[in-house]
């Protein structure tokens, strides 16, 4: 049986290298449109597909090798009867080798915005056949990368003019994937024109993995901010800055938020500004170390001294004064100005689709706070408990957040157990106030068992604030009192997970 190869490449580098291969290995070729004339200029013997399907390309060339005698001739089962007697019957080729490239749509679209000039580049018929003949690897030698010639050539000379089933295979699964890629370039880029936008990262929250941006053309991407000095942001980055920046915007006064791996690890509100950063700082400086740090108002030269000093990725603020931006312009570091967001709506990516949730825009106030102890707490402690529960907001749960004088001393974040989170934030105080002798603690949850409170039993604890709504609410209060340590329920839960 006649053995045939159909070429069709756009790259016609090393065409006179596949074509010797054929030749060498008795194999006539099969052509079209360019790659024919090509092959015939190079001198070798070739048929053109018409002479085969006895069909003229039509179309502007939109129809060429879409033909029954072509896609039978690659995917007929060698092995069965009746299909051999089919393609004897309907004298049909038997294609055992495709080598064949696609149109470079990629090319294409970063040259061109005409609608039309684009959509003539996805490429129909080299796409079905590399499928065809990629199905048929049993079969069917599939090249749809030049750097394979050298390595078909080898193959046949090993295996006198044959090749191995595991070499076809491997051609079959770089094909595959050869398409899949070239789909995914048009599936983007019909997306652009349906009214989204995309943008490639470096890698998403490993390097193993990849990422993208997706945002609509009217809201585009990253409209939030606008960076003004640093390097491009990656995934996490972007994750700790939208962490940061639903922070702060729940807070007064002068306010500085650190954030590390998505979540606060110090903060402060003071009058100052530099001395709300001094405190934030101190609240963790070793978790600062490399993170990201958001102001609720301008930077100015004092305060870029301040943030030169130390290890950060990221700085974010309404606005910097040029000083500023002089002292900072020589680090490297992000610096990105805040603008104005009114984010109503939050996705989540999961198997077969998406989950939505409102934007948790509650900021609890006094009007909210319930005492249920005995004891009550001055208006400053109820106000420095109202800016605990806030941080503790935006910690993934289960958080608990202490603080003084809105000065956050210990954060316990992202525990199975709400002890466990307790003691943490207690040994952050510790290690980094410990001459501390009074603070107010807060919890984005209930608290479920006593033992919670028992963690607090020591002189210090001058005020709890949690959602309550537990039915165990009655001991937690008990023993509250037993300790004579304010506590105020807030009737809202604000988990963040």
């Amino acid at each position: 049986m006649k053995e045939y190869a159909l070429i069709s490449v756009q790259n016609k580098k090393n065409l006179s290298m596949i074509c010797k291969i054929f030749k060498k290995n008795n194999v006539d070729i099969i052509s079209t449109g360019g790659t024919y004339k090509a092959i015939k200029k190079l001198g070798f013997k070739v048929l053109k597909v018409s002479e085969i399907t006895k069909f003229e390309e039509v179309l502007d060339g939109r129809v060429k090798t879409l033909h029954p005698k072509i896609h039978a001739g690659i995917l007929f089962d060698r092995k069965k009867n009746n299909h051999q007697k089919t393609i004897a019957k309907k004298n049909i080729p038997t294609i055992e080798y495709l080598v064949v490239d696609l149109y470079d749509f990629k090319k294409t679209i970063k040259n061109t915005n005409d609608l039309e000039k684009c959509i003539e580049n996805i490429d129909i018929g080299g796409h079905s056949l590399i499928r065809s003949a990629a199905k048929n690897y049993k079969y069917v030698n599939v090249l749809t990368d030049i750097k394979d010639y050298k390595k078909l050539n080898y193959e046949l000379n090993l295996n006198n003019g044959k090749t191995s089933i595991n070499f076809r295979k491997k051609l079959a699964s770089k094909a595959f994937k050869s398409i899949y890629k070239y789909d995914l370039v048009i599936s983007d880029w019909f997306n652009n024109n349906n009214n989204l936008l995309f943008k490639k990262l470096k890698y998403g929250e490993n390097p193993h993995q990849k990422a993208r941006l997706v945002s609509k053309k009217n809201n585009p991407i990253l409209s939030f901010i606008k960076k003004i000095q640093g390097k491009e942001m990656s995934y996490n980055n972007i994750n700790d800055t939208i962490c940061a920046i639903s922070c702060i915007k729940d807070l007064k006064k002068f306010a500085t938020v650190f954030v590390k791996h998505a979540n606060p690890c110090g903060a402060a509100q003071n009058n100052n500004i530099l001395k709300a950063f001094d405190n934030a700082l101190a609240s963790d400086k070793q978790s600062a170390y490399g993170g990201v740090v958001i102001f609720n108002k301008s930077v100015n030269d004092q305060l870029a001294k301040k943030i030169k000093k130390i290890h950060l990725d990221i700085v974010i603020a309404p606005n910097f004064s040029k000083s500023a931006l002089n002292i900072l312009k020589n680090k490297k570091i992000i610096i990105l100005i805040l603008k104005k967001t009114n984010q109503k709506k939050e996705l989540k990516s999961i198997p077969g689709g998406l989950i939505e949730q409102e934007v948790d825009k509650v900021v609890v106030k006094r009007k909210n706070l319930k005492c249920v102890t005995k004891y009550s707490s001055q208006n400053r402690l109820l106000d420095d408990m109202i800016f605990a529960y806030t941080i503790a907001k935006h910690v993934k749960s289960n958080a608990v957040v202490i603080t003084k004088n809105f000065q956050v001393l210990g954060i316990g974040a992202g525990q199975m157990s709400r002890v466990d989170a307790i003691e943490i934030a207690m040994k952050k105080m510790t290690k980094n106030f410990a001459k501390n002798s009074s603070y107010v603690i807060a919890s984005d949850g209930f608290l479920p068992f006593s033992d919670n409170i028992n963690k607090l039993k020591k002189p210090g604890c001058k005020g709890i604030i949690q959602p309550g709504g537990s039915k165990n609410d009655s001991f937690i209060i008990k023993k509250a009192n037993k300790y004579k340590i304010p506590m105020y329920f807030t009737g809202i839960r604000q988990f963040k997970h």
